[in-house]
């Protein structure tokens, strides 16, 4: 029930809550495959429908650099695989063909390229600095 609630007010948000601009958002690896195209064109989509939700609501969209990392494992673990063996979403993108394989390698050879200015998300390394409420022992 939380979870449909939740999608729900990305695709209409509410007007009585109150907008917070320096709310940031981290986006997971396999959100941002999908915002890169990665996955094949109806990820793609709904990737963005969820990420267009949360610019809609002024949220700042962030993404780990360890995420960028996942990305650039998983692209480099399809693409070394000779065609016919590869599978996933990016392997079936290809294959369909969605996504050209020359673009896949490009991302592999730059993902934090990409992951900021293709799509617009800041990549930050993780610290302490990110969550002034904790406190180093």
């Amino acid at each position: 029930m939380l979870l449909t609630e939740v999608i729900l007010d990305f695709r209409d948000p509410p007007t009585a809550t109150r907008q917070e601009p320096a709310l940031a958002v981290f986006l997971d690896g396999p959100l941002v495959i999908d915002l890169l195209g990665l996955g094949g064109t109806e990820r793609e989509s709904n990737a963005k429908q969820i990420t267009d939700g949360l610019r809609r609501m002024s949220c700042k969209l962030k993404a780990f650099s360890h995420s960028c990392d996942e990305i650039r494992d998983n692209l480099r673990a399809v693409l070394q695989q000779p065609r016919g063996q590869r599978f996933g979403p990016t392997a079936e993108a290809i294959r369909r063909p969605e996504l050209a394989e020359d673009y896949a390698n490009a991302v592999l050879n730059n993902v934090e390229h990409f992951v900021q200015n293709e799509i617009g998300i800041d990549v930050s390394n993780w610290g302490m600095e990110l969550f002034p409420n904790e406190h180093p022992y």
